[in-house]
């Protein structure tokens, strides 16, 4: 057998390799202070001020697709902005995946 040939596939099944395991470790994620590898549906607690809890509340969302593609607008500043919030009392965050392959985060932002 030729040694550059085989060479030449040894890089190449090492390149697969490489390739495929970036590929397997980028599921789809949002960031959250837990993890379920099935399924994810939950709201937690983001950030607390000290003014007084709000009536209004202003929401954006973000996704992503197997790690690879994400998009959206969940920013505090502009969600407050658009619903009217000059003093926010607290923020919460929900998020929802499956099989870790779509997730969707929601920011839930409230104040007066």
């Amino acid at each position: 057998m030729d040694m550059r040939l085989l060479k030449k596939s040894g890089i190449r099944t090492l390149l697969l390799i490489a390739i495929s395991g970036m590929m397997l470790s980028s599921c789809a994620g949002v960031y959250f202070l837990g993890f379920g590898l099935v399924r994810v549906n939950a709201k937690v607690p983001l950030m607390v001020s000290e003014n007084k809890m709000g009536k209004k509340v202003g929401t954006g969302q973000y996704w992503s697709l197997l790690g690879l593609v994400a998009m959206g607008d969940a920013g505090i500043q502009d969600i407050a902005k658009n619903a009217g919030i000059k003093e926010v009392s607290h923020v919460d965050y929900e998020v929802k995946s499956v099989l870790s392959l779509y997730a969707r985060a929601t920011i839930y932002v409230y104040g007066n």
